[in-house]
């Protein structure tokens, strides 16, 4: 029997359970018009890859702060290439530098579409649950795994880590916390599949180990 992973399940349980949530664009030439610049944390010295896309400009990179409740997959640095740092809810809200934050469900959803080749942000579908958009996720799957120019090739997708400390589906999703709560356990998150061109968003608890994106303070 196909074994399907948790985060599509929870995906499709939610819709099911009708849980309250919260024009087409002209084809944008992204690749093209995106400049990048580095950072450094000056609490590590660790040297972050950015990105500016839109009006937002992101880390082209997870953040690797160590720091309680983060984790490499596996709890391992033997591969730390593929291997980016997970972290729980409550750490990923005190993840970023300053200057820098956790972005929120709507900074997520801005990003989304403004590079999606279909569907603006005034449209609805970006405030489903699930796989939402035409080819967001494609692009962003591009986009934001840029890991050092001298890697020719992007890293695999991060996977997760689940609130009983289980490892999973490395190389074929990875999920983004967000700083926006549905309640004191359940926090919001946007993610990418290896086999879908949308960009997912759904919620999860806490205790689950995500990645961190970082976006520059306004």
């Amino acid at each position: 029997m196909k074994t399907f992973s948790f985060l599509t399940i929870f995906v499709f349980t939610a819709i099911l359970t009708n849980c309250q949530v919260l024009t087409n664009n002209p084809a944008l030439s992204v690749f093209s018009s995106v400049s990048t610049k580095t950072y450094t944390d000056t609490r590590d010295n660790h040297v972050y890859k950015t990105i500016k896309i839109g009006e937002q400009t992101w880390f082209a990179e997870n953040i690797d702060f160590n720091m309680p409740e983060s984790w490499y997959y596996h709890d391992t640095l033997l591969n730390i290439i593929d291997s980016c740092r997970l972290f729980s809810w409550n750490a990923a809200m005190h993840a970023c530098p300053e200057g820098w934050h956790l972005p929120s469900d709507s900074e997520w959803c801005v990003l989304e579409a403004y590079l999606d080749d279909r569907y603006s942000i005034s449209d609805t579908i970006w405030r489903e649950l699930g796989y939402r958009g035409y080819d967001a996720g494609k692009k962003l799957k591009s986009l934001l795994s840029v890991r050092d120019d001298k890697q020719r090739n992007s890293r695999k997708l991060s996977g997760y880590r689940s609130a009983c400390g289980l490892f999973n589906q490395s190389g074929k999703e990875e999920s983004f916390w967000t700083s926006t709560e549905i309640d004191s356990t359940y926090k919001w998150f946007h993610g990418v599949n290896v086999g879908y061109d949308g960009a997912y968003r759904a919620f999860c608890h806490k205790k689950y180990g995500f990645s961190v994106r970082c976006v520059k303070n306004k």
